[in-house]
C-alpha cells in the first residue's frame, strides 16, 4: 500500500477565529485530552493536552487562559469550561 504525504493542517496564531466544539479523551499510550476546534465552519483541528491537571501543566495553563483560577485540590470539568468558547 502506498501512502501520500499530505500538507499538514495548521492555523496561524491570530489569523483565524474558531470555536471549541468538543473534548475527546484517550488512554493509550497515555491519558490525553484532545480539544476539537472548528475554524471557518469546515476545518477541524485537534490539540492534545496530557490529562494531568496541575497549576503549571499545559492543561492548567489552558484553563487559566479561559478565566479559571486553577487551584490544588479543586475539581474542574473541561467540557463545561471549554466547549462553545470562541478562540482567536
Amino acid at each position: 500500500m502506498e501512502l501520500t504525504c499530505e500538507k499538514p493542517k495548521s492555523i496561524e496564531d491570530g489569523a483565524h477565529e474558531g470555536m471549541i466544539i468538543g473534548i475527546e479523551y484517550r488512554k493509550k499510550p497515555y491519558k490525553y485530552m484532545d480539544v476539537v476546534i472548528e475554524f471557518d465552519g469546515n476545518t477541524k483541528l485537534k490539540v492534545g493536552y496530557p490529562q494531568n491537571l496541575l497549576v503549571e501543566s499545559r492543561l492548567g495553563k489552558l484553563l487559566e487562559r479561559f478565566g479559571v483560577d486553577v487551584q490544588e485540590g479543586m475539581q474542574y470539568d473541561p467540557e463545561k469550561i471549554l466547549i462553545g468558547r470562541r478562540i482567536l
